[in-house]
């Protein structure tokens, strides 16, 4: 098993005493990291994603489930507090370190329980046309999303992989191609791929790139889907982003069905437009498909109004200024585009 960070907490309170003293109590402990908000608001604009939140009753909001792991409400009455469900509740002016354990035990056991019964929330980065930056919204959601505190996979299945231009390849260690030659060994590939993995920062992991362009090109199907389902159920990871090479092909389709969402990716160009716009009217497509996808116009440059039969989930100007691992930069940790992690597997 991949190893995490520390652990983040935050406290939700409009109590300023009260968050004073349970931050300094809690950052005794080295191995934890510690947020204070006074509103649910204000940590849902930090667009970070915590292990555990303790949150006053008065303040809570169902949406913060979707920032945490574990999340225990604060009562100052706890025989008269409401009850919310798979959330644990506490008395507020319990000691600190009481408070803690009692957190600490409830997100041990949703961890466990998350690892046992999910598999890692699959996001797919497609687009028809070729030139409208797949890898570098794929690699911000990345970077992005393990910025946030999601222990994420970048999983490059392009042809001709461009990965490099952001993350370069460590030299002379094993690859993606190794763990897709074992495929078919009776062998134990959970530690096959904590074999081959590559750290690039806290939560961020991937492999190196194909060694041979033979090597993607000789998986089928079947083998696609197989490499996906021992990546995305070995407990590794919260999330893995598959950037996608621009053949609409049967190992295209393949990802399609596994994927939870898939991430649209074009620019405002007629030619661009054009084929994404031929894509989701195609029938099968539509039927199949539609429900997980959501756009991205990037290069966008605000000129005539863009068709498309769903709105976009959001747009990324044109910036002609930056390197592609300046814009990757940008994208991860500019506000604007919040949207392009905007997924929770807790």
């Amino acid at each position: 098993m991949i190893t995490e960070s520390k652990l983040s907490i935050a406290i939700v309170t409009g109590d300023e005493n009260y968050l004073n003293m349970v931050t300094a109590s809690l950052r005794k402990d080295k191995e934890l990291t510690v947020s204070g908000f006074s509103s649910p608001k204000t940590l849902f604009d930090s667009n970070i994603f915590f292990q555990i939140i303790l949150v006053d009753e008065e303040l809570f909001d169902e949406e913060l489930k979707n920032r945490c792991i574990s999340i225990i409400v604060l009562s100052e009455n706890i025989d008269d507090a409401k009850t919310y469900e798979d959330v644990e509740c506490i008395d507020k002016y319990k000691r600190v370190d009481h408070i803690y354990r009692f957190a600490l035990s409830d997100y041990a056991n949703k961890k466990k329980r998350a690892l046992d019964s999910k598999r890692s929330y699959i996001r797919a980065v497609y687009s028809p046309a070729g030139g409208c930056g797949v890898s570098t919204i794929a690699l911000a959601a990345s970077y992005r999303a393990a910025r946030m505190g999601m222990r994420t996979l970048y999983l490059n299945l392009e042809d001709v992989p461009t990965q490099t231009l952001v993350i370069p390849n460590v030299a002379e260690a094993k690859g993606i191609s190794d763990l897709a030659a074992d495929l078919d060994e009776k062998m134990n590939l959970n530690a096959r791929v904590a074999s081959l993995l590559q750290r690039q920062e806290d939560n961020l992991y991937n492999f190196n790139i194909w060694e041979n362009i033979s090597d993607i090109r000789a998986m089928n199907e079947t083998d696609t889907e197989k490499l996906i389902t021992i990546l995305s159920e070995s407990g590794n990871f919260d999330l893995i982003i598959i950037d996608m090479a621009n053949a609409l092909s049967v190992k295209t389709i393949k990802v399609f069905d596994i994927a939870d969402e898939i991430l649209m990716v074009t620019n405002d160009s007629d030619v661009s437009l054009f084929k994404i716009n031929v894509l989701l009217s195609n029938q099968f497509i539509a039927n199949n498909y539609l429900r997980k996808i959501k756009i991205v116009v990037n290069k966008f440059q605000g000129g005539s109004e863009i068709a498309l039969p769903i709105a976009e989930y959001g747009t990324v100007p044109l910036l002609s200024q930056m390197t592609t691992p300046q814009i990757v930069s940008y994208l991860s940790v500019s506000q604007d585009f919040a949207y392009l992690a905007n997924v929770l597997s807790s």
